[in-house]
């Protein structure tokens, strides 16, 4: 059964009927889900905005999960972006850049184990040359005067570097080591008496609260999202109940980029059950292009374009464009971030995006050189031409 949803001609209003029907699958979107917490984490909020009043603010941070940690980050480091941070703290630090780096590299490839990586951290931390002092002391300075944040840990979790073992980004794990020797928050890792887990948990906010004078209303709970509760909202029970057990064995999900630039954006003939032609082809494998990279980049290439038509005349055939490396999943891919400018009529529109050693482009930012074809010879065929410029 479903919803067919018709109009009758544009603007007017859509009429909803019910109808019935066979399906070969049935795609379920339920987004992230809801949250259990008195501050839902896709819901604006003031965690950001600074104390009106006298005194410091204290809070809870229960939780410490990506979401409670960028929470964290919030509270505690004044102007948080988390666009933003990392280039704030590591443009003065190329060495620890390249040695964290290396870091989450061995960490994703298996040679370094999850349960080693805050003992890693200290490593470089203890090392007065690996430029984490000055990261340390830079992040102190960026430390809110009004606000001060204790961050509950899971009684699955006995220690503070027990969270580093965990499946949260490696970013958000540096920046809570960070903030950690900055002085910037106080791990609490006490556990109440044993009786049930809801019940539990609960004593022990009411226990941290006392002690550090926390009220309610400053608890951020973040202890993830339940999606299957969505779907058991969209499915009678017959239903839930066929694909309960399935939802069970899928598993967490990985973090890794699991398909190349474009992928989303080509056309399938198995669902269109159309052959793509060339002008089809021609405009696929479009990634976005932010606005701002668009309007700077169009102004070099637009004075490019008009400096060479000044000297080979209208008559000419050119077209000038500008890429950008552009990382998605393992492999760098060049994509294009303006439409072309020039005489020719060869279409290309921005957002296009296509391996790295591609063409005449890919070969010069592989060698990091000019790269040109050859000049074509007046008895050359046009074909012979093109596939030999192809070989380069």
């Amino acid at each position: 059964m479903g919803r067919r949803e018709t109009r009758r001609k544009l603007g007017s209003p859509t009429i909803n009927t019910g109808y019935r029907e066979k399906f070969s699958a049935v795609i379920l979107a339920v987004g992230f889900g809801r949250d259990s917490a008195t501050l839902p984490y896709w819901r604006n909020e003031q965690l950001g905005q600074p104390e009106m009043g006298l005194g410091r603010r204290v809070y809870l941070v229960s939780g410490h999960g990506d979401g409670s940690l960028v929470d964290l980050c919030r509270i505690r480091i004044a102007g948080f972006r988390q666009d933003r941070i990392l280039a704030d703290l590591f443009s003065d630090a190329p060495q620890l850049k390249s040695r964290l780096r290396e870091l989450k590299q061995k960490l994703s490839q298996g040679l370094l184990k999850p349960d080693e990586l805050y003992e890693q951290f200290e490593t470089i931390a203890d090392d007065r040359t690996s430029g984490f002092e000055q990261i340390r002391a830079q992040l102190q300075q960026m430390l809110r005067a009004d606000t001060m944040a204790v961050l509950k840990l899971s009684p699955k979790i006995d220690s503070f570097r027990g969270i580093f073992a965990s499946t949260i980004s490696f970013q958000n794990r540096f920046l809570l080591f960070a903030l950690y020797k900055a002085g910037g928050v106080i791990p609490y890792s006490k556990h109440a008496t044993d009786k049930k887990d809801q019940e539990k948990d609960q004593e022990l906010e009411n226990l941290i609260c006392e002690e550090y004078g926390i009220k309610g209303s400053d608890v951020v709970r973040r202890h993830g999202i339940k999606p299957e509760k969505m779907i058991m909202e969209v499915l009678d029970k017959k239903s839930f109940d066929n694909v309960e057990d399935m939802l069970k064995t899928l598993g967490a999900q990985t973090s890794d980029v699991c398909w190349s630039a474009g992928y989303w954006d080509e056309r399938s003939k198995k669902l269109t059950g159309i052959d793509p032609d060339e002008s089809t082809k021609r405009a696929w494998h479009v990634e976005y292009v932010p606005p701002a990279t668009e309007l700077v980049a169009k102004g070099f290439v637009a004075a490019v374009a008009g400096y060479l038509e000044s000297i080979e005349g209208r008559k000419s055939d050119f077209r000038v464009t500008l890429h950008r490396t552009l990382i998605i999943g393992p492999d760098p891919w060049l994509q294009q971030v303006t439409d072309y400018i020039g005489t020719s009529k060869r279409e290309g529109n921005k957002g296009r995006t296509f391996p790295f050693n591609h063409g005449t482009i890919g070969l010069a930012a592989v060698n990091r050189k000019i790269a040109r074809t050859r000049q074509k010879r007046q008895t050359e065929e046009d074909a012979n031409y093109r596939e030999g410029s192809q070989k380069i």
